[in-house]
């Protein structure tokens, strides 16, 4: 199984990426974790365009993204740079996505329908309370407690993600 993980702004992100990766139990080789060119250059920003341009242009089994690194996925698979058969996003920051350039929020956010991707939400969360992802009709959305966006309390959803992959591998309707 060949898993790509797209983290947020912050660099530590790959660390609990790697993290939720394990925890999921996944038969598959090491996972390859992105690194963002603007992690190596302090006066460099953040940019949606550049990071896709970078991306690998293969399938993928398996994507976990998390935060800012949850756009880059959706833009860069309705821009057809990436594809998988499944995806769990984290703490999408539904709050801000229209401001970040490059990014298609309206169709982008379309694809969430998809039963494909799996959404882990807080309630609460700072970048975009789960409610809002409600209004997008998700097929498969994870609420779980919290505010800060921080996604630590992994015992809220591992067990619940490795039963939807796990019925995603096996062919069962998921929605």
């Amino acid at each position: 199984m060949k898993t790509l993980l797209l983290p947020g702004v912050n660099p530590a992100t790959i660390e609990w990426l790697d993290l939720v990766f394990h925890k999921l139990e996944l038969s598959s080789k090491q996972p390859f974790p992105f690194e963002y060119s603007f992690w190596s250059d302090k006066d460099d920003k953040p940019s949606l365009k550049k990071e896709i341009g970078r991306l690998p242009a293969q399938k993928f089994d398996l994507i976990i993204a998390k935060s800012f690194g949850t756009l880059v996925l959706l833009q860069a698979l309705l821009e057809g740079r990436l594809s998988c058969d499944s995806a769990i996003l984290f703490g999408i920051p539904i709050k801000i996505a229209t401001d970040v350039k490059g990014f298609q929020a309206e169709e982008a956010f379309k694809q969430l329908a998809d039963s494909s991707f799996l959404l882990i939400q807080q309630q609460e969360d700072k970048l975009g309370h789960a409610k809002l992802l409600l209004e997008l009709q998700p097929a498969n959305l994870l609420t779980i407690p919290g505010n800060d966006h921080q996604y630590n309390e992994l015992d809220h959803y591992i067990e619940k993600s490795k039963s939807w992959l796990m019925k995603k591998s096996s062919g069962e309707l998921i929605g």
